[in-house]
């Protein structure tokens, strides 16, 4: 009886510990933004990694209309909530409620959640980025704009 244990015990040790070694500490992600709209969108994102950086914001890859995608964010992503904002040639916007700081040109900010007056002091914009819940580790948003007047042709 007391060798039984003692066995069903090694097994679940054993079957546990291939449990947590094969987890990953952090989940790995390609996030790709993909534009389903007749106008071509500058992207920027923001996210945190959990280290002293606090939240990091990255801009702009630009997206190309009817269709075009990006890979905007590859790598270890520890928190599944990530921003995003868009800012299309015609003058649409894809923006949440959520402040970070941008800048005009191609930018990584990081400590990018401080207040306007701190990111304007460093010659920074704030703007409004929207909540994305990465759900996957091969996560594709896709930005639409049923405002617009024209359409794309499939």
């Amino acid at each position: 009886m007391r060798k039984a244990t003692y066995t069903h015990l090694a097994l679940c040790v054993a079957i546990l510990t291939a449990g947590l070694l094969s987890v990953s500490p952090a989940w790995a992600t390609v996030w790709k933004v993909c534009n389903s709209s007749p106008e071509d969108i500058e992207i920027a994102i923001a996210y945190n990694l959990n280290d002293a950086r606090q939240y990091i914001a990255k801009g702009w890859w630009k997206v190309r209309a009817c269709g075009g995608c990006q890979v905007v964010y590859n790598g270890n992503l520890p928190i599944k909530g990530a921003f995003l904002r868009g800012e299309g040639a015609q003058g649409s916007v894809w923006e949440g409620d959520n402040l970070f700081c941008t800048s005009q040109a191609r930018f990584e900010i990081p400590h990018a959640n401080v207040d306007a007056r701190t990111c304007r002091a460093r010659g920074q914009d704030m703007k409004a980025f929207q909540l994305h819940t990465i759900t996957s580790d091969n996560f594709t948003t896709t930005l639409r704009n049923t405002q617009s007047r024209s359409h794309c042709i499939d």
